[in-house]
């Protein structure tokens, strides 16, 4: 915001009283028409310097606006966990999806559980957790319980060592493009984060994460490869689903 200068205008005594004891005549009719000229010109003179004396300002305020929101788009924040519940505690990630799903992408789950488990057991994470179950085991044990899905949180905990926290994620979603427009890239992927309590049995924080690539409409294959989209969907899914529970940067103006 430039900042605005006022101007106060003073008085000069020695333009009240003529100091030569003269006597002066009023000004006739011609007088007063080349004053009113004079005064005329004088006002346009000083209108024109006022409009070029704003100029570097307007101008400045378009440099300024324009800084701000590159600041906006390249600058980042500190985020708060929207979940809390891990400080010092142990937990496990198991990932389910419908047989449409595994069929289209057989390793999604396998990294999702790797992922994740890797995100949530940083040392520097807060909050911080205690230990967690491997995610191999977890995955083990899912393909050995096909219908562990219908247990209840403290049941999953005593079938895998005592976890405290049993955090589900449920992939509802996961396409590459629209059917029946395999031609024309349209990521999307939807999924369902749910935990539970070991001690209570029940679930105890659930939420939602929807993500989409590419960003804009119009992309096909040859422009972006399928790994390409494959791999940055998922890298951007696990990031939401992760940063649910431990303080992380995001940028000010996320791109998803």
């Amino acid at each position: 915001m430039p900042n605005v200068i006022t101007l106060h205008r003073h008085a000069n005594p020695s333009l009240r009283h003529s100091n030569l004891g003269l006597a002066v005549s009023p000004p006739g009719p011609g007088s007063q028409r080349r004053s009113r000229a004079r005064s005329s010109t004088m006002f346009a003179t000083l209108a024109a310097i006022a409009l070029v004396a704003c100029l570097p300002t307007l101008s400045g305020c378009a440099i300024i606006g324009a800084a701000a929101d590159t600041y906006e788009r390249t600058s980042s924040k500190t985020v708060k966990a929207d979940y809390l519940g891990l400080e010092g505690k142990s937990f496990v990630v198991l990932v389910t999806s419908d047989r449409g799903i595994q069929s289209e992408h057989p390793l999604l789950l396998e990294e999702i559980s790797t992922r994740m488990s890797s995100r949530l057991s940083q040392h520097e994470n807060k909050p911080r957790p205690s230990g967690f179950i491997p995610p191999a085991e977890a995955l083990s044990y899912c393909y050995r319980n096909p219908a562990w899905h219908l247990r209840s949180p403290d049941r999953l905990s005593k079938d895998l060592g005592g976890a405290e926290r049993i955090i589900i994620i449920e992939v509802t979603e996961y396409r590459l493009h629209d059917p029946g427009n395999k031609y024309l890239w349209n990521g999307h992927a939807a999924a369902r984060v749910s935990v539970g309590d070991s001690i209570t049995g029940e679930f105890v924080y659930d939420q939602v994460i929807n993500i989409k690539y590419p960003d804009s409409e119009g992309f096909g294959q040859e422009d972006i490869t399928r790994d390409q989209v494959t791999s940055v969907l998922l890298s951007r899914l696990v990031d939401r689903m992760s940063w649910l529970f431990y303080e992380h940067e995001e940028k000010t103006r996320p791109d998803y």
